[in-house]
């Protein structure tokens, strides 16, 4: 009976998959013999890499976006020590919210996990964190690898999360308008915040 159940879940992941993606039946089963592989050789089911699938899906990563995915956001998983479909959900979070393109995920999984690796956070933390600052830094022209540094560096001063995803976004809102006692700081030095030739803020 459990086997069964696991099975009609697999089969109702991948039917929601093939919706979502608009796939023929050979694309959906290309997937579905994608996720039943990584079943057997990592640590993760096949249906927990169906439901990754229907993330990145929901996301509107394209049957061969989301077959070239699903080994780079395994990665992701494993260095974070989450499931593979918090670790979908998490970088696809962060693309949308960065306006990057879903071939860019490869890259966004990267740059998480590099960091996550690096710096004293983890990809929760990270994913906090960049959630308060991300909006903000893309008004603002910042790279993605810029902000992420940032928020690994704030880590390894013990300022995780929430606390270094707002710290960030009060900082930059700061040096975009800068007032008072920060206005006549920056202009007693003479330092330029906004880089004239972009109107963007300068590289952090």
């Amino acid at each position: 009976k459990e086997i069964f159940n696991l099975t009609a879940e697999f089969g109702s992941m991948m039917s929601r998959v093939q919706a979502l993606t608009g796939a023929t039946d050979e694309m959906t089963n290309a997937l579905s013999n994608q996720a039943q592989v990584l079943g057997k050789k990592t640590q993760f089911t096949a249906s927990q890499a169906a439901e990754a699938m229907t993330f990145l899906a929901q996301a509107g990563l394209s049957v061969n976006q989301i077959y070239t995915a699903m080994p780079n956001t395994l990665e992701l998983a494993a260095a974070g020590q989450i499931e593979l479909a918090e670790a979908a959900d998490i970088s696809t979070n962060i693309m949308s919210a960065y306006g990057l393109q879903a071939e860019d995920l490869g890259r966004v999984n990267d740059i998480i996990a590099n960091t996550a690796t690096n710096a004293n956070t983890n990809v929760r933390e990270f994913a906090e964190a960049f959630k308060m600052v991300g909006p903000i830094a893309k008004s603002a022209g910042q790279k993605i690898e810029d902000v992420s540094a940032a928020i690994g560096l704030l880590g390894n001063a013990g300022i995780k999360g929430t606390m270094a995803g707002t710290a960030l976004r009060t900082m930059m809102s700061k040096l975009i308008k800068p007032t008072g006692d920060a206005a006549k700081v920056l202009k007693k030095f003479a330092i330029e915040t906004i880089d004239k030739s972009t109107g963007n803020l300068r590289k952090l």
